[in-house]
């Protein structure tokens, strides 16, 4: 009689670790699937809300000013992701130097004559860039 109860014991102890394990997986499953999401809507955000600039005579905008309204001498551009930002020396984070249209919508430059359509859109906006520096520098132009 105690083979029996040792077995019985032995089997509610098999059966409980098989409950724990599908409760351990069911979590990480769940966890993924909220990862994924969370992934998705992220990239979502990055990727929904942009103008793709079709010409270079558009006027950029940073924080709500525009770029030839800017009080600096000096500044510089560039790209992250995709998106490109200007730095004047503003001392804010990457996100609030974006250059985005007159909605606040993030301009993203096409990739066909990238630079050239850059250099355009800068002088449009005011900006000059400077020759040969190492990093793209801007000089506003009077």
């Amino acid at each position: 009689m105690r083979e029996n109860i040792f077995n019985f014991n032995e089997k509610v102890f098999y059966l409980d670790l098989s409950i724990h394990l599908s409760k351990r997986n069911v979590m990480k499953k769940l966890l993924l699937i909220a990862f994924l999401f969370q992934a998705s809507f992220v990239f979502s955000q990055a990727t929904g809300e942009a103008t793709i600039l079709k010409t270079y005579k558009v006027h950029g905008y940073i924080d709500g000013v525009r770029l030839d309204s800017i009080d600096a001498g000096y500044a510089i551009f560039g790209t992250r992701m995709e998106w490109e930002f200007f730095d004047y020396g503003q001392n804010k984070k990457v996100k609030d130097r974006l250059i985005k249209d007159k909605k606040g919508v993030p301009l993203i430059f096409p990739n066909y004559d990238y630079y050239i359509f850059k250099i355009n859109f800068f002088h449009y906006n005011g900006w000059d860039v400077v020759p040969d520096s190492v990093i793209n520098l801007l000089k506003k132009r009077k």
